[in-house]
């Protein structure tokens, strides 16, 4: 979920054995736009498929989220890494795959 008002993008990883969500994220993707949240940014949110290799003991979800912030031509893709260790209700940051502009 992208709360629109703070820039504060939320998710969580749902556990595949017991149906429950397992750990949640959270980024700030106001500052990874460096939107001032006063100026009323404008955001498109949609997920994707993606199968990632795991780095650093890691294994990303499979899926991926891509922000684009329109007034700024900007998209992101996210990623939750997940470790086997993490403790339920956990709340981690998201990772920052890539970048690119859309528009100059």
């Amino acid at each position: 979920m992208l709360d629109f008002l703070t820039g504060q993008l939320t998710g969580g990883v749902m556990n595949n054995r017991t149906g429950r969500f397992q750990i949640g994220y959270t980024r700030n993707v106001a500052a990874d736009f460096q939107i001032d949240v006063t100026e009323e940014p404008q955001y498109a949110l949609v997920s994707g498929v993606v199968n990632l290799p795991g780095q650093g003991g890691a294994t990303p979800a499979a899926g991926v989220i891509y922000v684009a912030e329109l007034t700024s031509g900007q998209v992101r893709a996210y990623a939750m890494p997940y470790r086997a260790g993490n403790q339920r209700n956990q709340m981690l940051p998201m990772n920052v795959l890539d970048a690119f502009a859309f528009r100059q």
